[in-house]
């Protein structure tokens, strides 16, 4: 066929001079593939020592290569602890907190030039992918801080001896499956991953990077996506789901979009625990600067701002809780639950958008729910750490919200909270805006027995300073033609029912109609002390001490509310008699 094909004598030359290149070319890189591929074994478990410091060692069944499309090509590899080296680091106190246990069916390199390597050692790769590879993660609290090692070399002066410079332009790990122990808690936590994609780019080992701070694991940045976590609770009481959560190492910047926390069972959870419920969701949670590397090396938590937008924080109060009157609930208040973390926290600003809380109650007397709600929650936490260092330089949390009282009433309020203080000393301070008081009848009827059948706020000013052992504040409750019904349950219908003379009474004998009591006269205002009672939490002491200082404005002094108690008894006892008489 090639003679008849190729007539002129210089084309049958040619054609058997190229075809005896190519034989040569593919014969010279059938044996350069031979003579590479236990080299490249060789080499690859000799680099994985020299960087780890021998901590970890690399094992795979068969690794090839093919020199003309630049490819590798490594079947069924491991990367593993050892052990004896580990304990002989713990030992020193230089084994690091984070250890890992990968497996890779296959990993596949292009773009590779061996020849490159071999002559100049300089390794350059522009894609490594890694198919469904699986990581085990361990994280174990063997330092707390950055400590001089045994070797002090950095990765590139371990490698130096075989390789001038490591670049990959793109590493993919494609559908990955993490699982992640903490043995930091009493209990071993453990965290399963599934739907997890991992891209890193531009990872670059060379004199130059070994210590640019900009890249994380030589790497100019890591974006992780993570879609449909989700998982129990350790005490198996919620069920957290996060729709999808991205981490890029260059922005720093974490997003967890969809974050939800819910009763694993909403109708039995109180057969379970005397603890308060919670149903949490959030449409974004972002951090900004969030600094992994911190993270990642001591589980400390740090960013310049976290903002949460569009969320609802829904608690419900526990119905079968005993009180423990001898117990200091002092270490429930947020500034002394800041110090009690088994973590690193410091962020600069928390930002809150569109947060709709509800607080709800079972009243055992009404036998119904109660609830007080403050709707379209936005504004500012400043400060919020337990960070040594940065509680020298500022010991002062701020908080500073808007919000709608009951929908309604709008509400600015102030918090300083003290991080430092052994007496939790803390002071809030704010103005609550014109609303009708009958917006309070879905919390107070169910909860305090009480309905206003009439009247209005006008303005209500507080300011208190607070520590774990009372409250001193002054409060002006300005209002108009306020007007209470007394209820008491019907055992029949079950409903709420008005006690018309109690009802009575109280507005007769107990409360002022409007504050002032007349135009242009100076109102009452209220100077208020409230020694807190040894169980009783941080909100419960805030409304407390308000509450106070809205009866005193009401014109209810103590005196008077036990001798309207005294009389609105005896009118009770007169009407049973009256009803047992006819």
């Amino acid at each position: 066929m090639a003679f008849t094909l190729f007539k002129q004598k210089w084309q049958r030359v040619t054609f058997y001079v190229v075809l005896g290149f190519v034989v040569v070319i593919m014969l010279l890189s059938l044996a350069l593939n031979v003579y590479f591929s236990p080299m490249l074994e060789s080499k690859l478990k000799s680099s994985i020592a020299e960087s780890s410091d021998s901590l970890y060692k690399i094992e795979f069944s068969k690794a090839s290569l093919n020199l003309l499309q630049g490819k590798v090509v490594i079947d069924d590899a491991t990367l593993k602890v050892d052990k004896a080296v580990y304990n002989k680091k713990k030992k020193a106190g230089t084994a690091p907190n984070n250890l890992y246990d990968i497996r890779v069916n296959q990993i596949r390199i292009t773009g590779a030039n061996p020849l490159k390597y071999f002559f100049s050692r300089k390794a350059a790769i522009s894609k490594i992918v890694l198919n469904e590879p699986s990581i085990d993660m361990s994280y174990e609290a063997n330092n707390t801080e950055d400590k001089p090692k045994g070797d002090k070399r950095t990765i590139w002066q371990r490698m130096s001896k075989t390789l001038k410079s490591a670049r990959v332009g793109e590493i993919w790990l494609n559908n990955l499956k993490f699982r992640h122990t903490d043995y930091s808690h009493k209990k071993p936590l453990r965290t399963e991953v599934r739907e997890l994609n991992l891209k890193a780019t531009d990872l670059f080992i060379a004199s130059t990077t070994q210590a640019d701070t900009s890249r994380f694991f030589y790497c100019s940045d890591i974006v992780t996506e993570v879609n449909n976590y989700n998982g129990k609770t350790p005490n198996g009481l919620y069920f957290y789901k996060v729709k999808s959560i991205k981490l890029s190492t260059k922005s720093k910047q974490l997003t967890l979009i969809g974050a939800t926390l819910k009763p694993f069972n909403r109708l039995l959870f109180f057969n379970k625990t005397r603890s308060e419920r919670f149903d949490l969701s959030f449409d974004t949670i972002r951090l900004n600067n969030f600094n992994f590397i911190s993270y990642y090396r001591y589980r400390t938590f740090t960013a310049s701002s976290l903002s949460a937008s569009h969320g609802v924080a829904d608690i419900f109060g526990a119905p079968n809780k005993i009180p423990n009157y001898q117990k200091d609930a002092a270490a429930s208040f947020p500034h002394m639950a800041l110090r009690k973390l088994d973590f690193g926290l410091r962020i600069d600003t928390i930002n809150l958008k569109k947060v709709h809380i509800i607080y709800s109650e079972f009243n055992k007397k009404s036998q119904k729910n109660g609830s007080i709600t403050f709707s379209n929650t936005s504004g500012q936490i400043f400060n919020v750490t337990n960070n040594k260092k940065a509680l020298k330089k500022n010991n002062i949390s701020t908080i500073k919200l808007t919000t709608y009282f009951m929908d309604r009433g709008r509400l600015d309020v102030t918090f300083k909270l003290n991080l430092t203080a052994d007496n939790a000393a803390f002071s809030y301070k704010g103005t609550l805006g014109p609303m009708p008081l009958s917006a309070l009848n879905k919390a107070i009827g169910p909860i305090s027995m009480v309905k206003v059948a009439s009247g209005s706020v006008t303005r209500f000013d507080f300011d208190v300073d607070a520590t774990r052992y009372a409250a001193k504040g002054k409060m002006t409750f300005l209002y108009k033609d306020l007007k209470i019904n007394i209820l008491k349950r019907d055992e029949e219908s079950g409903k709420l029912k008005k006690k018309g003379l109690t009802s009575l009474l109280a507005n007769y004998l107990v409360i002022e109609r409007n504050n002032p009591d007349e135009p242009g006269k100076q109102p009452r205002s209220a100077n208020i002390t409230f020694v807190r009672p040894l169980n009783y939490p941080f909100f419960k002491i805030a409304w407390k001490t308000l509450f106070a200082g809205v009866k005193e404005c009401a014109g209810v002094s103590e005196m008077d509310e036990k001798r309207a108690n005294a009389k609105m008894s005896e009118g009770d006892l007169e009407k049973q008699r009256g009803e047992k008489d006819d």
